[in-house]
C-alpha cells in the first residue's frame, strides 16, 4: 500500500527505501496514481482551538468559505478545529480514485499518532517535530494532544535548519502559552546531534527510519479523515431531500392525530388511548431520527468519539503500566454496534509477578509467551 504527503509543490513518497518527491504529473506517468489503495496525508491544513460550547454556534465563522472541516473534542471543554481548502480536495480526489483513498487524514494528525505509537506524547509537554523529507522538511508543533501547525520549508543545512526550528520554538512558545518542558523529536541524524550539543538529552529525542509518520497508517485508527467536496456536496443534498420529506410528514401525522380519535369514538376509550400512545411514540421517534441526520450534516459523531475516547483511554492504560513491565503494543476496536475495547501486550522488564493497577484492576488479563518471552495480554473495554 503507497502512502504519499500531499503539498502544494508535490507528493513526497518512499521508493525502495528512499524518500522521494514527485509532481502530479510524474506521479501519473508512473502509473503509482491508480495502481493499489493509498494513504494521503495532507501537509497544508490549517487548525484552530475553540471552546466546544461555542463550536456549534461559531461553525462558518472558524475558517472563510471554500474550506472543508473537520473536528475532535479534547479535554478541558476544547476542540481542535482542522480546515482544508477545498480545491486541495479536488486535487487529491481527482489525482486517486476516490475508491482506492484509504484515509485522507491531516499531516499534524499523522504525527502525533506517530508519537502515541512510540509512547513520546505526554499531556503536558510542547513538541516540535522535525521529519526529515529528502529535499525538504516537515516542522510539526503540538502543545500535547493540540496539533498547532506544520511548516514545510526546503532543506540546505543543518544550521539553517536549526535556525529554522528556534524561529519556531519562539513562535510556539508564545502560541501555546505554555509553561511545560519543550520537546525536540527527530529522525535527521545530524539535527539530532547539533541538538543534543545544545540542549540537554532528555529533550531530544531521536527516532529512525525514512519518513516514520508511515509507519503508523496502516495500524493506527483515526477518527478525522476528509472525503471529496463534491461527495459531501451530493451527502448534503441527500440529506436535505429527506429532512423536507420528514418536515412534510410531521405536519400530516398531526393532522391524522386529531381526525383520529374523531372517527374511532365507536371504539371504547381504552383502545383509542393505546392509537393515540402509539402515534405520539411514532412522532418521537420521526423527531429523533431528524435531529440526528441534522447533526450527522456537520460531523462525524461515532469517529469524533473513537478519537476523544483513543486519548483519555491511552493516558489512563500508560499510567496504569506496572514498573516491571513495559508497553509493546496496543490495539483499539471500535464499532456501531458494540463497546470500546483496547487490547494490551506488555513484557516483563524484571522477575516480578503481573499486578494490576489502576483501570488494570477491570481487564481481562492472559498470561502468554510472545517471541520466546513471557507476556500478558490485557483486554480492557471502555
Amino acid at each position: 500500500m503507497n502512502s504519499y504527503i500531499y503539498t502544494d509543490r508535490g507528493l513526497c513518497c518512499v521508493r525502495e527505501g528512499v524518500c522521494c518527491w514527485l509532481t502530479v504529473d510524474e506521479l501519473t506517468e508512473a502509473g503509482y496514481s491508480s495502481a493499489e489503495e493509498v494513504y494521503i496525508l495532507i501537509r497544508p491544513v490549517e487548525y484552530r482551538l475553540v471552546d466546544s460550547s461555542d463550536l456549534e454556534r461559531k461553525a462558518f465563522s472558524i475558517f472563510p468559505d471554500g474550506y472543508v472541516m473537520r473536528h475532535e473534542r479534547l479535554k478541558g471543554g476544547k476542540s481542535l478545529v482542522m480546515g482544508v481548502r477545498e480545491e486541495v480536495l479536488n486535487r487529491v480526489y481527482e489525482l486517486f480514485p476516490g475508491s482506492m483513498i484509504k484515509g485522507c487524514i491531516p499531516y499534524g494528525i499523522g504525527v502525533r499518532s506517530l508519537l502515541l505509537t512510540k509512547g513520546i506524547l505526554q499531556e503536558t509537554a510542547v513538541y516540535l517535530v522535525v521529519e526529515d523529507a529528502g529535499e525538504r522538511v516537515f516542522i510539526t508543533a503540538l502543545s500535547g494532544f493540540t496539533v498547532l501547525e506544520t511548516r514545510e520549508i526546503p532543506f540546505k543545512d543543518t544550521e539553517r535548519l536549526i535556525e529554522e526550528v528556534k524561529r519556531s520554538e519562539k513562535h510556539l512558545l508564545e502560541r501555546s502559552g505554555s509553561r511545560g518542558k519543550m520537546m525536540f523529536v527527530s529522525n535527521h541524524p545530524d539535527f539530532v546531534q547539533a541538538m543534543k550539543v545544545q540542549r540537554s538529552s532528555d529533550e531530544v529525542i531521536p527516532i529512525e527510519g525514512v519518513m516514520p509518520v508511515f509507519e503508523v497508517l496502516t495500524r493506527a485508527r483515526f477518527g478525522i479523515h476528509f472525503s471529496s467536496p463534491h461527495d459531501e456536496a451530493a451527502e448534503k443534498r441527500r440529506s436535505g431531500i429527506q429532512q423536507r420529506i420528514l418536515f412534510l410528514m410531521v405536519p400530516l401525522i398531526l393532522v391524522l392525530a386529531s381526525v383520529i380519535p374523531a372517527v374511532s369514538m365507536k371504539y371504547t376509550a381504552d383502545k383509542a388511548l393505546l392509537k393515540l400512545e402509539k402515534l405520539q411514540t411514532d412522532i418521537a421517534r420521526k423527531e429523533a431520527i431528524l435531529r440526528s441526520r441534522q447533526l450527522n450534516t456537520y460531523q462525524d459523531q461515532v469517529r469524533e468519539s473513537k478519537a476523544l475516547s483513543w486519548e483519555e483511554t491511552f493516558m489512563e492504560l500508560t499510567a496504569s503500566i506496572p514498573a516491571q513491565w513495559q508497553l509493546e503494543n496496543i490495539v483499539w476496536e471500535s464499532g456501531f454496534e458494540r463497546r470500546n475495547s483496547v487490547s494490551v501486550l506488555l513484557f516483563k522488564r524484571s522477575e516480578a509477578a503481573f499486578s494490576g493497577k489502576g483501570v488494570f484492576k477491570y481487564a481481562a488479563v492472559n498470561h502468554e509467551i510472545t517471541g520466546g518471552r513471557p507476556a500478558v495480554r490485557v483486554v480492557y473495554e471502555k
